[in-house]
C-alpha cells in the first residue's frame, strides 16, 4: 500500500520541512491488522488473534496459538465505568485499540469512540450532550447508561440497552417505576407489591436478559 501526498508550500509555515514530516506520517508497513468475527488478523506477525469478551462486549483477553499452546498477547482489566487498571501490557505490537464495550480507544484524547459520541472512562461521562436527550430527560445528558454500567451498555452513544438481551431501557420505564413507588395512599404498600413482583420474577427470557422484559410486561 503506497501513499502519495502533494501540497503547496504556501499552505504551511515557513519552517515546515516537507520531506521529513511527510515521511514520518507514511505507514511503510502497509496494513497492520484487519478485524475478524472472533478477533483480528495480525498482518505483521502473520497470525490470528482471538478475543475473549464479557457480557458487556469488553475485550478482556486477546490470545494466539503458538504450537499446541494458547499464548496471551493482551489482557485488559476494567473498573465498572471503563477505566483500565492493573499491569496488563499489550505485547501484540499492532496497536489494536478496541477495548471497553468493544469500542476504539482514541489514545490521543483518552476517550472511546462510540459513533455518536466520545466517552470518558476516567469520569464515567460522555464528552458531549446526548443527541436524544429528550428520551432520557430524567438523567444528565452526559450520564453513561443511567449510571449502571454493569447491567446496561450503549451500543452507539444514543440509547441504553440491557446487556444480555438488547432490551431497550427508556424514560417511560423509569417514570413508570417512579410513579408507582411515589404515588397513592401508601408508598410502603406499593413497595411491598413491587417486591412481590420481583419475588415472582419470570426468568423465562434468561437469568438476567429477556426476563426483565417479561417482568415489565407483567408489571
Amino acid at each position: 500500500m503506497a501513499v502519495e501526498c502533494q501540497f503547496h508550500r504556501k499552505d504551511f509555515p515557513a519552517f515546515w520541512n516537507e520531506a521529513s514530516e511527510i515521511t514520518d506520517l507514511l505507514n511503510t508497513n502497509g496494513l497492520k491488522f484487519f478485524a475478524t468475527s472472533e478477533g483480528y488478523y495480525d498482518n505483521i506477525k502473520n497470525k490470528y488473534i482471538y478475543n475473549y469478551v464479557d457480557h458487556l462486549g469488553n475485550i478482556r483477553v486477546s490470545f494466539t496459538r503458538e504450537g499446541a499452546q494458547a499464548v496471551i498477547v493482551e489482557k485488559n482489566d476494567y473498573y465498572a465505568f471503563g477505566l483500565k487498571h492493573g499491569n496488563a501490557p499489550d505485547t501484540s505490537g499492532v496497536n489494536y485499540n478496541y477495548e471497553y464495550n468493544g469500542k476504539k480507544l482514541q489514545q490521543e484524547i483518552g476517550m472511546y469512540d462510540y459513533g455518536a459520541r466520545f466517552y470518558m472512562p476516567d469520569i464515567g461521562r460522555w464528552g458531549v450532550v446526548d443527541p436524544l436527550a429528550e428520551v432520557y430527560s430524567s438523567f444528565s445528558p452526559y450520564a453513561y447508561v443511567a449510571n449502571n454500567p454493569i447491567n446496561y451498555y450503549d451500543p452507539d452513544g444514543m440509547q441504553i440497552e440491557e446487556t444480555s438481551s438488547g432490551w431497550t431501557f427508556t424514560e417511560f420505564d423509569i417514570n413508570l417505576l417512579h410513579s408507582y413507588l411515589t404515588s397513592g395512599t401508601s408508598m410502603g404498600s406499593n413497595y411491598a407489591n413491587l417486591m412481590q413482583q420481583l419475588d415472582s420474577f419470570d426468568f423465562s427470557g434468561g437469568a438476567s436478559g429477556g426476563g426483565i422484559s417479561n417482568f415489565w410486561d407483567k408489571f
